[in-house]
């Protein structure tokens, strides 16, 4: 259909939709407006165009195919397959596929397995797309061992297929075997070098294992080939920064901004990442005059990395003043950011207001003990564990020997290496006047700890009185966590 005919018959549909009409349209016009709005994304035209053509056409073998693609959609299986098996006989290749792809939705793998084997045996040609559309369906439905299986028969069979491929190299980065993903991907690009999707995903799997030139180069590559979309020069912006290239960043972010001049949103987010490329050139002034755009932009949400940033060029560039006003705005937004809160509370422990700094603190330190432990397990644990150890001596110090215990069993549980940890276990049940648990804990401390122990607070043996004047004062104590640079937040 040529495309004045088509946008003529879109216009037509829609103009009948605003008075409230429903046109009528033969079978290929229901086709090509689905096919329209299917590309477009619009579900809701996509759904009403279908409604009408099942309506006008019932009898449609087109359009009942399309129907059971709704179903499938909607996650009824069952009657999908109901509705394929009275309209389409076995082998028709657009009807098999979404059978195929409610088999495997109803774990019937051998369902699926056997009509597969069916097309391989009787139409092997043919059977090349239901491998690739049965691939695609099986990674977007998070089922990476079956769709591993369905690839690598398909590339037993047709082993130049780049759509197999391309989705062997998706199950290969979420298996994180990144090394040979890329190898995949240059395999891929030798047999197709002017295609922009394999240079950008290779550039995306570079970045991934921290060779940026690579993942630049590649990038260009990528925009030789077409002209480059927003993502792509954004993802270059962010290569070139990460690779210490700050210069040369800033120059990709101008020239999105030239591009994409009047869209708000592009700006904000771009201005942000070239504000940050300027405090990595040590150019405050720059990053400040970016950041207060940004942040008093009323439209804008703003993240919590932007007040952040914004924080320490008002401190590089001496308006100190306006720190305390913008945490404030900071914690209406970000209300339990831990990073925005620990400022707040050293701000106001600054200014002479210690209990309201306190009371603040209160509420990190009960952030941080909710922490969950996400992908990085180990990284995630090992924080949190050292969250609770500060939790405990934070606890202790204001004499809440209860709930000082409470968190050092918690790092315990959650690690029985802690270090030190039976060490504190000790004094604050020695503290608490529980000698029973004192020394059970005191039998299992470690040489290493012990040393740690001595060296640390120039003792030779533990006090185990519940002296006060040994105490840390809590005030003094959340400073020194707030100003140590290594700390977790």
């Amino acid at each position: 259909m040529k495309n004045e005919h088509g946008s003529r018959l879109v216009q037509r549909y829609l103009s009948a939709r605003q008075e409230g009409k429903d046109p009528y349209l033969d079978a290929d016009d229901i086709l090509y407006l689905l096919d329209y709005f299917e590309k477009s994304n619009d579900t809701k035209l996509y759904n009403e165009v279908l409604r009408l053509g099942l309506r006008l056409h019932p009898d449609c073998p087109e359009l009942q195919i399309e129907e059971s693609r709704e179903l499938i959609f909607d996650g009824q299986y069952e009657k999908a397959l109901e509705k394929l098996n009275a309209i389409a006989p076995l082998q028709d290749l657009e009807a098999d596929i979404l059978r195929i792809e409610a088999y495997c939705s109803l774990n019937q793998y051998s369902k699926a397995h056997t009509l597969t084997k069916m097309w391989v045996k009787d139409q092997l040609e043919a059977s090349e797309e239901i491998f690739e559309q049965t691939a695609i369906m099986l990674n977007d439905l998070e089922m990476p061992d079956k769709a591993r299986e369905f690839v690598e028969w398909g590339l037993s069979l047709f082993p130049n297929n780049i759509t197999l491929k391309s989705e062997l190299c998706y199950i290969l980065e979420m298996e994180n075997d990144i090394p040979k993903a890329i190898r995949l991907y240059e395999e891929i690009i030798d047999s197709n070098p002017y295609s922009a999707e394999p240079w950008f995903n290779l550039g995306r799997l570079y970045s991934m294992v921290d060779n940026y030139e690579k993942a630049i180069e590649a990038l260009d590559f990528a925009a030789t080939c077409e002209e480059p979309d927003l993502e792509l020069l954004i993802f270059k912006g962010y290569c070139l920064f990460m690779n210490g290239s700050y210069e040369k960043a800033i120059e990709e972010y101008e020239e999105i901004l030239r591009l994409y001049e009047g869209d708000e949103d592009v700006h904000s987010h771009v201005g942000a990442f070239m504000a940050e490329c300027y405090t990595r050139l040590g150019d405050y002034e720059k990053a400040y005059q970016i950041y207060t755009t940004i942040i008093n932009e009323p439209d804008i949400q703003n993240e919590a990395i932007n007040f952040i940033h914004y924080i320490r060029c008002c401190q590089e560039t001496g308006r100190d003043k306006e720190i305390s006003h913008i945490l404030l705005k900071a914690t209406l937004i970000h209300p339990n950011n831990v990073h925005i809160l620990s400022m707040l509370a050293l701000n106001l422990a600054d200014n002479g207001h210690k209990e309201e700094a306190a009371s603040v603190l209160d509420k990190v330190f009960a952030l941080m003990s909710q922490e969950d432990i996400g992908m990085d397990a180990d990284a995630d644990m090992q924080r949190k564990r050292n969250n609770l150890l500060r939790l405990g001596n934070y606890k202790q110090a204001k004499g809440e020997t209860e709930q000082a215990i409470a968190y050092y069993n918690e790092a315990l549980d959650l690690d029985p290496k802690t270090p030190m940890v039976h060490i504190h276990l000790a004094l604050a049940y020695a503290a608490n006047g529980d000698s029973k648990h004192c020394e059970e804990h005191l039998r299992q401390i470690s040489v290493r700890d012990l040393a740690q122990y001595v060296h640390k607070t120039g003792k030779t043996a533990f006090g185990l009185g519940n002296n006060p004047e040994e105490h840390i004062p809590p005030e003094n104590l959340a400073q020194a966590f707030l100003r140590n640079k290594d700390n977790s937040n």
